[in-house]
């Protein structure tokens, strides 16, 4: 979202439904087919298929179980949820025409445990006494704690709704019930993403030490290698929210579909979130605080992930990292820099990084001021560039078509027409003379340049009409060995419902596939 909006107020914000069950990508449907609701049953209580399951080796047991919650997991888990009492449901949020028509459904097979690993989201997670009355013991489950769940219980009476008895993971110490919407699988549920964990980050002021992540991850995962892309959201955004593509309060998971996307055997997407939410009312800070996030925090997040990972899918050894694709829409372009500069020192896996209509800012002085937060995590991007590894890419997408406006101001200027040299003394970070600036402030003058092509006419067909309309190469001045390129594509009118979805969106939604599956790759990107 657009970064230097204006400040959100706040916004009613309530925990929604659920997919605690299903840890594998899977929208959230109301309509399954018949033979998903008979395997539900089938899961529920056929010890054959049990037996099936236990003899098979744990890689092929894993990829048979996610596969099998990939098809029934989610109609399940909202049932469980719908099954709460009616004065708890409206509580738990959602859509209620959608609602109804599952809840018709809801009793076609009882609601399946909750059984596994799970992570604490809420803030004021309540530890609970013992049925029937789940009295509230005065403590609280910290943000991050992971627990498993051995038993879950409805309560209709007294403290109403569905509670979670809980153990530690290892030790199998009791730490108490509390409600199943602490859980980060029910409080994103409308992500549906494969896992919700916790990151912890640097103490910062004024604001939480965690933050939540979503983890989408194929069914035929096996944990050899993770070949990782990184998303960054926008302004307003928040994976718990039932909508998507607008201002206020939206869900990039919805917008992007990204438990629909159709992941490589060895690729999992994770989608952290930055902006921060009260549980149950509005809105705390929603202009995508990427800029506040310190040195170590983007590694801590991928590194929770693959910690996780191996223990919820009981893997003997650590998942080693293969390539890392970093992308950012909007306001999530300030995360960028401090991303690529943490993960870049992992075996200088980061093969691409893509601003998705995030080119806002980004000019530097001659003294070294910036304009801004996106302007140093542009400069950071920069270097990347030009260090470690050759053949690195960098992609600038926008909507804007006229120069130096909007996403297109960290490639271009665009002075003030009544402002005569309103710009004068600021380049572009990443312009033809931004990049020069920075190989000749490495000492690298000698021995790299950098040239721009301006692109008049794309010979190439590419999603959503988009095209290529310039590149920037840095080489060896010796041999012209490519050592990285920009490559800036303009998606002036991506295909959308243009009564519901505005460009901006439009971009991000429409590019997310492209970036999942063309990692590294170079002018023919988006071409199929």
């Amino acid at each position: 979202m657009i970064d230097h909006a204006a400040e959100t107020g706040a916004r009613t914000h309530t925990p929604e439904p659920v997919t605690p069950l299903s840890h594998a990508p899977a929208a959230l449907e109301v309509d399954q087919p018949a033979g998903a609701v008979g395997m539900e049953r089938r899961l529920a209580g056929d010890e054959d298929r049990h037996r099936h399951l236990r003899q098979l080796t744990t890689t092929h047991r894993h990829q048979a179980i996610l596969g099998m919650q990939r098809t029934v997991g989610n109609l399940a888990v909202q049932r469980l949820i719908l099954d709460e009492p009616p004065d708890v449901q409206p509580w738990l949020g959602g859509d209620a025409e959608r609602d109804t028509a599952i809840r018709r459904q809801s009793h076609a097979a009882p609601p399946p445990p909750m059984i596994g690993m799970h992570t604490i989201t809420d803030p004021n997670a309540a530890v609970r006494g013992d049925p029937p009355d789940f009295k509230t013991t005065g403590k609280n489950l910290a943000v991050g704690t992971r627990v498993k769940v051995f038993a879950t219980e409805t309560s209709t009476k007294g403290s109403k709704g569905t509670f979670a008895n809980l153990e530690e993971p290892g030790t199998g110490n009791p730490l108490g019930w509390t409600s199943i919407v602490n859980l980060g699988d029910v409080q994103y549920a409308k992500a549906a993403a494969s896992f919700v964990y916790v990151a912890k980050v640097a103490p910062r002021k004024g604001r939480p030490d965690t933050l939540p992540v979503m983890v989408y991850v194929p069914p035929n995962f096996d944990g050899k290698q993770a070949d990782i892309v990184l998303y960054f959201h926008g302004d307003a955004a928040d994976y718990s929210g039932g909508k998507a593509n607008n201002y206020d309060r939206e869900n990039p998971a919805i917008g992007m579909n990204l438990p629909g996307i159709d992941l490589g055997a060895h690729q999992i997407v994770i989608a952290p979130q930055g902006n921060e939410w009260t549980a149950g009312g509005g809105a705390i800070s929603t202009k995508s605080p990427w800029a506040t996030l310190s040195a170590g925090d983007y590694e801590s997040i991928v590194q929770t992930v693959l910690t996780n990972l191996q223990a919820d899918l009981t893997l003997s050894a650590a998942i080693p990292r293969g390539a890392i694709s970093i992308a950012g829409h909007s306001g999530g372009g300030k995360a960028l820099g401090q991303a690529v500069k943490d993960l870049a020192k992992s075996g200088d896996a980061v093969t691409d990084v893509t601003l998705v209509e995030a080119g806002y800012g980004g000019g530097e002085f001659a003294g070294g001021d910036t304009d801004g937060p996106f302007a140093r995590s542009f400069q950071m991007v920069r270097d990347w560039l030009l260090e470690g590894k050759d053949g690195k890419v960098l992609r600038v997408i926008t909507k804007a078509t006229s120069p130096g406006t909007d996403t297109r101001h960290a490639i271009e200027n665009n002075p003030h027409p009544e402002k005569p040299g309103s710009e004068a003394g600021r380049t572009p970070v990443l312009s033809l003379g931004g990049v020069r600036n920075a190989i000749k402030a490495k000492g690298r003058d000698g021995d790299l340049q950098a040239d721009a092509t301006d692109v008049a006419t794309d010979p190439k067909t590419r999603t959503g009409g988009m095209h290529l309309i310039r590149t920037i190469v840095v080489s060896q001045k010796t041999g012209g060995k490519v050592k990285g390129t920009i490559y800036v594509f303009l998606m002036s009118d991506p295909p959308r419902d243009k009564t519901k979805v505005d460009t901006h969106f439009g971009v991000r939604d429409d590019t997310i596939g492209d970036i999942v599956s063309g990692q590294g790759k170079g002018d023919d990107f988006a071409v199929h």
